[in-house]
């Protein structure tokens, strides 16, 4: 008997190949629904999808987990590490400028409330 929990442990791509089976030969389900509206549908139907077992995860090899180690550990070699760099001291010119700009916003504020 297929139940919420045994289709919830499957992805939905295996959930829509399974419907698109179904509606081949009886029904229509939409397959293009989000996971709990094709679950639910798929309950109203539970002869259809009875061959449906738990999934399982397959387990990853002691082989596979020291790849992932190894690839983690030069992702985190190529990363370069933050530093802060001290900001440069701005030129007289800069400062000029950023006076000049300040007192043109000031002045546009100033005419602006005036109105």
């Amino acid at each position: 008997m297929v139940s919420r929990e045994i289709l919830n442990s499957h992805p939905i791509s295996v959930l829509r190949k399974e419907v698109s089976k179904f509606n081949k030969s009886l029904g229509s389900i939409k397959s293009t629904q989000k996971k709990p509206e094709l679950v639910n549908d798929m309950l109203k139907h539970p002869d259809a999808f009875s061959h449906i077992k738990m999934a399982t995860k397959k387990e990853r090899s002691e082989k596979q987990k020291a790849n992932d180690a190894k690839l983690g550990a030069k992702q985190k070699a190529k990363a370069k590490p933050k530093v802060d760099k001290p900001k440069k001291p701005r030129s007289e010119k800069q400062k000029a400028n950023d006076a000049k700009l300040g007192a043109a916003a000031r002045a546009r504020a100033a005419a602006k409330k005036s109105k």
